[in-house]
């Protein structure tokens, strides 16, 4: 229905504030999610990202140094920039990830209560 229906709407582009037929866009995002979510509640779970979902509020804030410490070494280290492609977002993205990795555990063992976890009291 969703793939069905999606064909019927304009362009969406919330960047630029372009919504198409405002109610057809939001019955398009609603019946997105629920086949979205419907098929990822029959995968089996994955141990590194169920870890990495427990764990995004440390993602979402460091982020962004983390791509700009990559940036910087593809300038300085290599004298290039960030080039294009899916590809390579893919590939920054696990670079990000493996970056953070020491930091959430970081957080985890000696913050826990900056990222929500509490320690069980001894």
């Amino acid at each position: 229905m969703h793939l069905f229906l999606s064909q019927f709407n304009d362009t969406v582009a919330f960047y630029y504030g372009e919504y198409g037929f405002l109610p057809l866009m939001y019955l398009n995002g609603f019946l997105g999610f629920f086949w979205l979510f419907f098929l990822f509640s029959k995968l089996p779970s994955v141990p590194f990202i169920c870890w990495l979902g427990r764990n995004t509020l440390p993602v979402l804030a460091l982020h962004l140094p983390a791509m700009s410490f990559i940036k910087a070494v593809l300038l300085f280290g290599f004298d290039t920039e960030i080039s294009d492609g899916i590809f390579y977002y893919f590939l920054y993205t696990v670079i990000q990830i493996l970056l953070l990795v020491p930091a959430i555990i970081l957080l985890n063992k000696y913050f826990s209560q900056m990222v929500g976890v509490s320690k069980p009291k001894l």
